[in-house]
């Protein structure tokens, strides 16, 4: 059976690699492609995890910082300013 034509001949590619075995360039063996597109795919998921934490996060604080805004607008400072500011 004559060996596929490689589409990236001169770079590592996984559409190359996925299912047969590249020589690793420190000379440690052998890397599956399936293997590290599926170490890809769990860092993907750590990193939306991490990111949903990090937007519920602000989320929190940007309603905390409206919050606060809302309160000094009632002050009685605020209701004496004029003009476009004072609606505000």
């Amino acid at each position: 059976m004559p060996e596929q034509q490689l589409l990236k001949p001169t770079e590592w590619s996984y559409c190359d690699y996925f299912w047969a075995d590249k020589k690793d360039p420190q000379g440690n063996g052998t890397v599956a492609g399936f293997e590290l597109l599926l170490q890809k795919q769990l860092k993907g998921k750590q990193m939306q995890k991490e990111m949903s934490e990090f937007i519920l996060e602000r989320i929190k604080i940007e309603e905390e910082y409206a919050k606060n805004l809302a309160k000094l607008s009632q002050n009685s400072l605020a209701a004496q300013e004029e003009g476009s500011l004072g609606e505000a």
